[in-house]
């Protein structure tokens, strides 16, 4: 999206139906900056995530120094966006423009400030051009300035505020318009999945209601089975949250913003996402698109966990200290296995890539004689290009959708080999992408190998089965392997990553 030309990204047409212009924007400076590698994608993300830290220390530290450095250390110890604010995607840029916007309401409603005014319209109007969803933080900012609305400070500021928000919303809305037209025309409407009754209706909004909030607490990288630090975690999290929300609550302070916002932005992404309009948007993938209010997540934490610390009761104070030790420990816990590449509840962002190429080179090479395909693969440039094995003269498509680029790069290309990747996510598009692929080779060129990298686990693969409605793939990754001067024989049995 970043190399399309400044036009188009200002335009929103260079990304796709629920994208919008800022982060590619971003992508574009970056790659003009650092060049065109991965890490000049990933900075994009990552380093607006680490600046986003400061705000999350400056919100806490409106109830006190020490809430902020909790909430600090807790947002950067959030397995969720650890995992996600490293890749190039808008996650990162999102968390940081949320927790912007939020720390920049706050402080319009103590000064009401003409100056601070024009700071939250900046904020809000970035955060809504980086991604659809964070709108619902404004509906939760609109709602608590509503409850609090002859409350002080809002009182005397509210119309600061409101004044500041229109100007926000009237800039937005050009593109807020131009996106729901092309949503509903361009695909987004369409079912990822296999089967609709997983992702719509009252089914898909518990699916999708569920999966973020266990990924706030815990994180990705943390089997539900896992159960020594999965149900901890889960109900720590959830308890601090609870106390957090009632200890803001009881005093009907402007700070009651932040832990409504996190809960309108995973009620109401889930709501808007198992109608017919989200139907583009996996199951799997809804705990990434809302982990912009991670921050704030984290900020109630620390509040709930320091209403306990606070207490005058000897024995209240030590279950505070007990919960931050949990809500720490199995934050770390999870960190690790990402680190390690252990426990992966949806490993789809974080494939492991230079196995997956280790075993092509062990097996046969990418070289002059061989074709490499997958559907929508375009890390896969990079890890090559890092390598140094784009240079070797193998033909090479990432983007491919289907049969029809197979067919169409054997036409431009004569081969012998030809090597097939995909990935099981729970996508339908890219499942049925490479099983096209698949098809046609097998009914016309030998299989000579069959090979799995990531292998499930028998439970990972029940607990798949139960949420994908299918039998899911034996691996993770696999790779399929063809002779095109010999003619087809039963397929193998696939192998385990040697």
């Amino acid at each position: 999206w970043g190399k399309r030309p400044l036009l188009d990204i200002l335009l929103g047409r260079a990304t796709s139906a629920d994208a919008l212009p800022l982060h590619p924007l971003v992508i574009h400076l970056t790659n003009t900056l650092f060049g065109d590698s991965l890490a000049a994608f990933r900075i994009a993300s990552a380093l607006p995530s680490a600046i986003g830290l400061w705000f999350v220390y400056q919100i806490g530290r409106r109830f006190s120094s020490r809430v902020g450095l909790l909430a600090l250390w807790l947002c950067a110890l959030s397995p969720g966006l650890i995992l996600y604010d490293r890749m190039s995607r808008y996650h990162g840029l999102t968390a940081l423009l949320c927790t912007l916007s939020v720390w920049a309401a706050l402080k319009l409603l103590d000064s009401g400030k003409p100056r601070d005014a024009i700071l939250y319209a900046l904020a809000t109007w970035l955060m809504l051009m980086s991604y659809f969803l964070s709108i619902f933080v404004v509906v939760a900012q609109v709602g608590c300035l509503l409850l609090l609305w002859n409350r002080e400070p809002v009182r005397r500021t509210r119309w600061f505020f409101l004044g500041a928000l229109c100007v926000a919303g009237l800039a937005f809305a050009p593109y807020l318009l131009a996106g729901l037209s092309k949503a509903s025309s361009s695909g987004m409407t369409e079912i990822h999945v296999e089967d609709a009754g997983m992702s719509l209706g009252v089914n898909g909004f518990i699916r999708r209601l569920s999966l973020p909030v266990y990924v706030f607490c815990v994180g990705e990288t943390l089997y539900p089975w896992t159960w020594f630090a999965a149900i901890p975690g889960v109900f720590a999290a959830l308890g601090a949250y609870l106390l957090g929300l009632r200890a803001i609550w009881r005093e009907r302070r402007p700070e009651i913003i932040i832990p409504i916002a996190c809960a309108a932005v995973l009620i109401l992404s889930a709501l808007a996402t198992s109608g017919k309009l989200g139907g583009g948007q996996t199951v799997g993938s809804m705990a990434k698109r809302v982990s912009f209010a991670i921050p704030l997540f984290s900020v109630t934490l620390s509040v709930g966990v320091f209403s306990l610390v606070g207490s005058a009761s000897v024995w209240t104070r030590r279950v505070g200290v007990a919960l931050a030790s949990v809500l720490l420990l199995v934050s770390a816990y999870s960190v690790a296995n990402y680190w390690t590449g252990r426990q992966f509840l949806n490993p789809n962002y974080t494939a492991p890539w230079y196995e997956t190429i280790a075993v092509m080179e062990r097996t046969q090479p990418l070289r002059a004689d061989t074709a490499l395909f997958s559907r929508g693969e375009l890390a896969l440039d990079y890890y090559l290009k890092d390598l140094q094995l784009d240079s070797k003269g193998a033909y090479i498509n990432n983007e491919s959708s289907g049969e029809q680029d197979v067919v169409r790069g054997l036409a431009t290309r004569s081969v012998r080999y030809v090597w097939i990747v995909g990935r099981d996510r729970g996508d339908q598009i890219s499942l049925s992408g490479f099983l096209q692929m698949s098809d046609y080779l097998k009914h016309r060129y030998r299989q000579v190998g069959h090979y799995g990298v990531m292998p499930r686990t028998a439970t990972e693969a029940k607990y798949l089965e139960k949420f994908l409605k299918r039998p899911p793939a034996p691996h993770y990754i696999w790779m399929e392997l063809y002779d095109t001067t010999q003619k087809p024989t039963a397929p193998t049995a696939p192998e385990v990553a040697p």
